[in-house]
């Protein structure tokens, strides 16, 4: 099972990857960070899929609401993420959050 689980991940961030790629040719750079950013999320809940036993062993559930916060401090919390991993999952959430109509609105 895990080795199906890693497979479709390869094939998903392959994928995206091309399409980063792709933004970046056509500089929509606004598109690409809202691309890494999900990226970065999607891997994170198939690694939990992947390895539920660290997920439950950290007393965490793999249902319910898990925001690119939380996804990130567990990846730390459980030793996926170092120091520095972390600090490049937390510039890319608020990179990507920067997006978000709300946060945009009241800043101006």
């Amino acid at each position: 099972m895990r080795h199906l689980a890693f497979e479709s991940l390869a094939s998903f961030l392959g994928r995206a990857r091309v399409e980063i790629d792709r933004c970046k040719e056509a500089r929509a750079y606004l598109a690409g960070c809202v691309l890494i950013g999900a990226t970065l999320e999607f891997a994170l809940h198939a690694m939990m899929r992947a390895f539920p036993r660290t997920v439950y062993r950290q007393g965490r559930r793999l249902k319910g609401y898990w925001s690119l916060k939380d996804l990130n401090d567990f990846a730390e919390q459980c030793g996926w993420f170092d120091a520095e991993g972390h600090e490049a999952a937390e510039r890319i959430r608020k990179t990507r959050n920067l997006i978000h109509p709300a946060w945009y609105a009241s800043r101006k």
